[in-house]
């Protein structure tokens, strides 16, 4: 069994460190490194349709071929995440929802960070504050619904450490691709969504 994961969480969660920590290069796609690829600058938000574009056609190639894809974006709508799903349901692959409960204030306080010179953070790295609370607030309010219409499989609450499955057997398929999935305590859907920032 493969799968598609998605992060869902706002700038300076900490998304793209977790990836790199459980997936190697090969499996992820990452819309910063798109926007970067297009424009000279991931935060280039000019850049976002024609990335966008391209991250469909890799999505679409790498579900069509049953490749393990990590989508490395903020992800934060209901419509952003079915669009993406869209590539792996039309194999019958399951969706994972990778959410990481980084307080808003870790967040923001990561792109002052970002603002200076460097080799880790490239100029123009930093997203605006605004921007990072528009983010947040869209994924707060999508946590009760983040299961519905069947396109999420499982959504793994990073920081919580909680699992929640909508289908028992998901856990069992997964876990010689997921294994960091399969060992998280299981908590069934439809109980009340934890927040982004509170335990």
């Amino acid at each position: 069994m493969t799968a598609l994961v998605m992060t869902v969480a706002p700038p300076g969660a900490g998304k793209s460190a977790w990836v790199a920590r459980h997936f190697p290069l090969g499996q992820r796609v990452s819309l910063d490194h798109l926007r970067w690829v297009v424009s000279g600058d991931q935060a280039d938000q000019t850049a976002t349709p024609r990335a966008v574009g391209i991250m469909h056609e890799i999505l679409a190639e790498r579900m069509s071929r049953k490749l393990l894809t990590v989508l490395d974006a903020t992800n934060a709508s209901h419509e952003i995440r079915h669009e993406a799903a869209r590539h792996a349901l039309r194999w019958l692959l399951p969706v994972v929802a990778v959410l990481l409960h980084t307080p808003l204030d870790v967040c923001l306080a990561r792109q002052d960070g970002r603002e200076r010179p460097g080799v880790r953070w490239p100029k123009g790295r930093a997203v605006p504050k605004a921007e990072v609370r528009r983010i947040h607030a869209q994924i707060e309010a999508d946590l009760p619904t983040m299961h519905n219409g069947g396109v999420i499989s499982v959504v793994a609450h990073i920081g919580h450490e909680i699992g929640d499955f909508r289908t028992g057997y998901m856990r069992r398929d997964l876990r010689p691709v997921l294994p960091w999935l399969a060992a998280l305590p299981e908590r069934r859907t439809g109980h009340e969504a934890r927040s982004l920032t509170r335990a």
